[in-house]
């Protein structure tokens, strides 16, 4: 009999944990902070917490749209995503300075399949994988990325890299679907569950640059995390330090990835902090 729980993520950006867990096999775009190269062991860490499976229920929410980005991504028709992405594709193959100057700094879409193609066009694109955020409305992207805009011609060293929308479209066509997803901009807010919940908090971290139009100190992350536990779910905090709460466990997770030291200025181990589940030690290092 399938295990039914709930899985929240209340800073989700890309839902690297969600997704895995769900099946996909490629992370949807590359992002500033993404978990996709730490999800295998994040996943070790929720199933032995008890969390067996994949979740029946997610609930997605960041100071970002990007919740809503993947929940169109997860439907079970997503033919319209396709074609309003295969157009921005298109047109970004005949030009993308010109597409990426008109889309930066544009009003955000209400329309759902429209913005999240649109963030998901401006975020693969975007220089060294640097979030794009929103700015009183409006889209802010961190520059254009020439490999990935224009791709790179082959040498005697390297082979072709061609621009990436065509496999940005893959990836989406090739992600799985989920019925049981819920999506909101903003925190999502403790509350109790009719299921077994893990809520699973990657806020950007303490020190390191932050994300356009999301700010979440310190002092708010625990005071959310405690939250979450209070309401009776097991909660795991991702961090670069371990967060200092008693009663609370913490254990090195694995090392920064080649990808992520694009992001930071030296080497450091990431740090996951938790509370709830069958408490066990985590490859035998919790603290």
């Amino acid at each position: 009999m399938a295990v039914t729980w709930t899985l929240v993520e209340p800073c989700c950006g890309t839902a690297a944990l969600t997704m895995h867990l769900l099946g996909a096999r490629k992370q949807l775009v590359p992002r500033q902070g993404s978990k996709w190269f730490l999800r295998r062991e994040l996943a070790s860490l929720v199933q032995r917490l008890g969390f067996m499976g994949a979740p029946s229920r997610v609930i997605l929410s960041d100071a970002s749209p990007w919740a809503r980005v993947v929940q169109q991504v997860l439907r079970l028709d997503r033919s319209h995503l396709l074609a309003e992405l295969g157009r921005l594709v298109a047109a970004g193959e005949r030009d993308p300075r010109m597409l990426h100057d008109l889309l930066h700094g544009a009003r955000v879409p209400s329309n759902p399949t429209c913005m999240a193609a649109r963030l998901l066009w401006l975020q693969r694109m975007a220089y060294a994988g640097k979030a794009v955020g929103v700015v009183e409305g409006r889209w802010s992207s961190p520059g254009l990325n020439p490999t990935s805009a224009y791709g790179v011609a082959a040498t005697e060293r390297f082979g072709e890299v061609r621009p990436l929308g065509a496999a940005l479209l893959k990836v989406v066509n090739a992600a799985p679907t989920f019925l049981g997803i819920e999506a909101e901009v903003g925190l999502a807010r403790p509350h109790q569950g009719t299921a077994p919940t893990l809520v699973y908090l990657d806020p950007p971290y303490l020190g390191v640059t932050g994300y356009t139009g999301a700010e979440l100190g310190r002092d708010q992350v625990v005071e959310l995390a405690q939250a979450w536990a209070r309401a009776g779910a097991v909660v795991v905090v991702s961090e670069a330090t371990a967060v200092q709460q008693a009663g609370w466990h913490a254990a090195p997770i694995g090392s920064v990835t080649q990808a992520d030291l694009l992001f930071r200025a030296r080497h450091r181990t990431e740090w996951v902090t938790w509370r709830g589940g069958l408490q066990l030690e985590l490859f035998g290092r919790a603290a």
